[in-house]
């Protein structure tokens, strides 16, 4: 796996394609450069309607510009969010390991809350209880992978304590809903 210095470029490959996670869906190719893009270009090139790939998972999405982007790095933090015209070339520590002969950015779209829960993104359920409570164990899914909220903080000791509530609470919810 290779992994570059970013923060301008040096010892980057010329073109890295993406690998991309849209809210809790599994992580599809996308065959775009995306070196030199910015949250706004991936953004749209990723919800372009002709994007049949993409399309179902921007869905509930009603504001684009509310989706946040993430990008996986070899740094502590594990991934950092692009903000801004920030490029990808310019992320710290970026990670564009060699699959399958290409160079690939893994990138992580982060929808809003109630796209995520209502549906958007592929696979969850519907709004309500049901929806939330699938949005939340979604979450508790990257939180097993490692992965730690916008300020860096990890979740795995809030989750060790926290877990067997939120099962708790799955439980009743779907004894009341299904009666």
């Amino acid at each position: 796996m290779a992994e570059h210095g970013g923060g301008g470029g040096g010892g980057l490959p010329p073109t890295a394609f993406a690998l991309v996670t849209v809210g809790g869906a599994k992580p599809m190719p996308w065959d775009v450069n995306v070196l030199d893009m910015n949250n706004g270009t991936i953004l749209d090139g990723l919800s372009d309607p002709t994007n049949r790939r993409f399309k179902a998972r921007f869905a509930g999405v009603d504001d684009i510009g509310a989706c946040s982007v993430y990008v996986a790095t070899a740094g502590v933090e594990g991934e950092t969010e692009l903000e801004g015209a920030m490029p990808v070339r310019a992320v710290p520590h970026l990670k564009t390991p060699k699959e399958y002969g290409k160079h690939y950015v893994h990138l992580r779209i982060e929808l809003p809350a109630a796209a995520a829960a209502g549906g958007g993104g592929g696979g969850g359920g519907g709004g309500g209880p049901i929806g939330a409570l699938l949005l939340c164990g979604r979450r508790w899914r990257w939180e097993e992978r490692g992965v730690s909220d916008c300020t860096g903080r990890s979740f795995a000791p809030l989750q060790a304590r926290a877990l067997p509530t939120l099962f708790r609470v799955q439980a009743v919810a779907a004894r009341a809903l299904l009666g």
